[in-house]
C-alpha cells in the first residue's frame, strides 16, 4: 500500500510540474504577443 501511495504522490507532483510548465509557457507567449502589439502601437 505504501508503495502505491508514494507512486501516486510522484504522479501528482509530475502532473503539477507539467501543468505549471504549460501555464508558464502560455503566459510567456501571451506576454510576448502583448509586448509586440504595444510596440506596434508605439511605432504608429
Amino acid at each position: 500500500m505504501l508503495i502505491l501511495k508514494q507512486f501516486g504522490a510522484i504522479i501528482a507532483i509530475a502532473l503539477t510540474s507539467v501543468a505549471i510548465i504549460i501555464v508558464a509557457v502560455w503566459l510567456f507567449a501571451e506576454v510576448k504577443t502583448t509586448i509586440k502589439n504595444i510596440i506596434k502601437e508605439l511605432k504608429k
